[in-house]
């Protein structure tokens, strides 16, 4: 079995130190093991659950997940001459520890059965394998406490979302604020104070996602949908250009608060296979924003090329001079322009008398 989990993971994507306090009766093995293997455990009855590297899946893509682990079940049939038989659907599960599991189950007559499934937590990809007789027991109790490799430190100069894919910037004075364990199971990954206001990301993994040109309209009915937003005030569309490429969109409105003026802000960058929503409220939650994601840098977990690839949001985006040759140019068409102007006012003049 783990000559072929080496096999299936041979180009992987980096994945954190995971660690785990092992549930009762269970024992971490030590023992040395091929590189792909991040984590071993042997429980009770041999029952066994690994974490092994796995390929950079795009999990917003059900089809292609499932097949990527019918393939590797059937190399493990292959490698011990076992035949679990076809995978079940793909189901999904989502622990208080932040952990997203995408998994198949096998079952054989008069053997145990066996879970498999791509593991996403903090943005680190794994394959996770648990080989037991009541897996749907035991799975609260070995994916939920795993420990996330990432995770931003309260008052870091520059935190590391909880997914590893986003190192953000603080303004003078901001920090982050440990997310509660409600939070982190509804995809929360970062959460930053500063400027009288808060800012929220949420990781979005959607089966269907909306498309590209519908998120500005998204962003707008996301906003008004507040509770105590004055849909009178609602902003045009904002955009935040980020260093490693994806932009950032947003849009805000006034909030009918008591204790002093107030508004509310949400956004949406789109990350590679998948996209952030950002919400914020408080005096001044766009500046913060601002701050935040003006000087985004790519995670520990982050893929550049998946990064790079991410399709553009259609919207109106500000000149900006990038380059000297930029300035140049502008220069020009600036002189063009004057030239034009001064030749028409000549052609126009009356002649002297």
């Amino acid at each position: 079995m783990l000559a072929w989990l080496a096999l299936a993971a041979a180009f992987a994507s980096a994945a954190g130190p995971f660690t785990i306090d092992p549930p009762p009766g269970w024992t971490q093995v030590q023992e040395p093991a091929p590189a792909p293997l991040l984590l071993r455990l042997r429980g009770p009855d041999s029952s066994s659950f690994l974490l092994t590297r796995a390929p950079d899946l795009p999990l917003n893509n059900r089809a292609a997940v499932r097949s990527y682990l019918v393939q590797v079940v059937a190399g493990f049939d292959r490698q011990a001459a076992d035949d679990y038989g076809p995978p079940g659907p793909l189901m999904t599960a989502r622990y208080d520890n932040g952990l997203t599991l995408l998994y198949v189950e096998c079952a054989k007559p008069g053997h145990k059965k066996l879970v498999l499934g791509a593991v996403d937590f903090g943005g680190s990809l794994a394959l996770g394998t648990l080989v037991s007789s009541v897996p749907e027991t035991l799975m609260p109790s070995l994916f939920g406490a795993l420990k996330a490799p990432y995770g931003p430190a309260a008052g870091a100069g520059s935190p590391i979302s909880a997914d590893g894919q986003l190192e953000v910037s603080l303004p003078q004075g901001a920090r982050t604020r440990a997310l509660t364990a409600a939070e982190r199971k509804q995809g929360f990954v970062l959460a930053v104070e500063g400027l009288g206001s808060e800012v929220m990301i949420l990781k979005i993994l959607d089966d269907d996602p909306a498309p590209s040109k519908d998120q500005p309209q998204l962003v707008r009915q996301t906003v008004l949908a507040f509770p105590g937003v004055d849909p009178k005030t609602l902003s045009p569309i904002g955009l935040i250009e980020t260093l490693p490429g994806p932009d950032f969109i947003y849009a805000s409105a006034a909030v009918r608060d008591p204790s002093g003026p107030e508004r509310f802000m949400a956004g949406y960058m789109p990350w590679g296979y998948w996209g952030y929503s950002i919400l914020a409220k408080g005096a001044k939650p766009v500046e913060l924003s601002r701050a935040v994601f003006g000087a985004l840098a790519l995670g520990p977990s982050a893929l550049p090329k998946v990064v790079a690839s991410t399709p553009p949001i259609p919207v109106s985006r500000p000149f900006r001079w990038r380059s000297r040759a930029g300035v140049l140019a502008a220069a020009a068409l600036a002189l063009l322009t004057v030239l034009a102007f001064l030749f028409s006012r000549r052609g126009r003049a009356t002649p002297a008398p």
